[in-house]
């Protein structure tokens, strides 16, 4: 296996430079990580839930009495990526390496630990790689995992994981092994090298990935009682996303489409703005990189050439907040779409071939367009991923078609 600190360069980059501009204090918002048992999840504000449940009997016995939008969203349109990378920078890191160097600081400061392996175990969708970001944020060696489809062969190759330096990372041991009967023998030699082990090492995982290899390696069994983040609640998502959404283009004004009101600034209306990064905070399960691309996905602009809010906003760059889209899974063929679904969740990603392999003799090219096409799934070069913003509706729909679920 190699070695390696690149691959996340900008990102960890960009981190560090977002930690820099942090106008909050840190002793509020810096956390350690904690238990994954104690993982919570954001609860829905009550009017909300009873919206979801009884909106048409709602609907029916008050009438509508809402009021019409401030802009229409026909006057709007979808800001484009340039667009987007200017009003909510990415990487979607958040404040997580800096959490990472807090846990994990008194351990790598101990010569001889108790236990030389920690376990992180993450939400899926990770698009930054949070773990290789702080790896290569902080110099330390990468463990790379080999070719996917190499994983297949049944005589696993070599690992040498005595690096030249003090800690190890393993970012990603979803990356080390296909859901296949010839996909684990290569996991199976990592884990026995991780026994042995006598150097600081940090193994990383996805939360779908380690339910799957729990049940069928007993993984827990060989690693220690994984760690996780604190759910992202709405006062840490409204902290982070104020941060994002004015370090890098300090002449956009956000304003809810809905009321016109500003979000960030002292003129917000604290209600609404509570309001909604509670729902932002509900349906991203707490996740920040699907709130973040949530977030993303409601920011709009008007047309240059809307002469009634330039006169009401003059001088004034708008960026328009929709409410949070609701996200559907498309109904044709869902058994077929959710063990696909399932794969790329458990995987990370894969190639079409890859995906075969591990959803084995099902004829899948049309549900995979029309998951591409709905936005669920989406290509990063050869490579499928399940979208971040989708991903809360994407495990509501494994959960209650009964498939087996992860502990976040």
């Amino acid at each position: 296996m190699q070695f390696s600190g690149r691959g996340c360069e900008s990102c960890a980059e960009s981190t560090r430079e977002s930690t820099l501009t942090n106008t909050h204090d840190d002793s509020e918002t810096l956390r350690g990580f904690q238990p994954i048992g104690q993982f919570k999840r954001p609860p829905m504000p009550t009017d909300e839930s009873l919206r979801r449940v009884g909106w048409r009997l709602w609907r029916r016995l008050r009438g509508n009495p809402a009021s019409d939008p401030f802009i229409a969203a026909e006057s709007l349109s979808l800001a484009n990526a340039k667009q987007l990378d200017k009003l909510a920078a990415p990487p979607a890191c958040g404040p997580l390496l800096d959490e990472l160097t807090t846990t994990f600081a008194d351990w790598l400061a101990t010569a001889e630990p108790a236990h030389w392996v920690q376990l992180v175990v993450l939400p899926p969708c990770d698009q930054s790689d949070v773990l290789r970001s702080w790896a290569v944020a902080n110099k330390h060696s990468i463990v790379e995992p080999p070719e996917r489809m190499s994983l297949l062969c049944r005589k696993a190759c070599e690992i040498e994981l005595d690096g030249s330096q003090s800690l190890l990372v393993l970012p990603r041991i979803e990356h080390w092994f296909l859901r296949h009967h010839l996909g684990l023998n290569q996991l199976q030699q990592l884990l026995n090298q991780l026994v042995e082990i006598k150097q600081h090492c940090i193994v990383g995982c996805n939360s779908w990935a380690w339910s799957y290899l729990s049940k069928a390696m007993q993984t827990q069994l060989v690693l220690p009682s994984p760690l996780t983040f604190e759910a992202f609640d709405k006062d840490r998502l409204r902290n982070w996303l104020t941060d994002l959404s004015t370090s890098d283009d300090h002449s956009s004004t956000f304003r809810f489409a809905k009321s016109g009101t500003k979000i960030f600034d002292e003129q917000a209306i604290p209600r609404a703005t509570e309001d909604y990064f509670a729902k932002l905070a509900a349906r991203s399960l707490g996740i920040p990189w699907v709130a973040w691309h949530q977030w993303r996905r409601s920011l709009k602009i008007s047309s240059e050439a809307d002469h009634k809010i330039e006169e009401r906003f003059p001088h004034e760059r708008t960026v328009w907040v929709a409410d949070l889209a609701e996200v559907g899974i498309p109904s044709d063929n869902m058994q077929v779409g959710l063990l696909m679904l399932q794969s790329l969740l458990i995987h990370d990603r894969l190639t079409a071939a890859e995906l075969a392999a591990t959803v084995p003799d099902i004829q899948c090219s049309n549900v995979l367009a029309a998951l591409l096409d709905a936005e669920i799934v989406y290509r990063d070069g050869h490579e499928l991923r399940c979208d971040p913003a989708a991903y809360p509706a994407v495990r509501a729909s494994l959960l209650a078609a009964g498939f087996p679920g992860d502990p976040l």
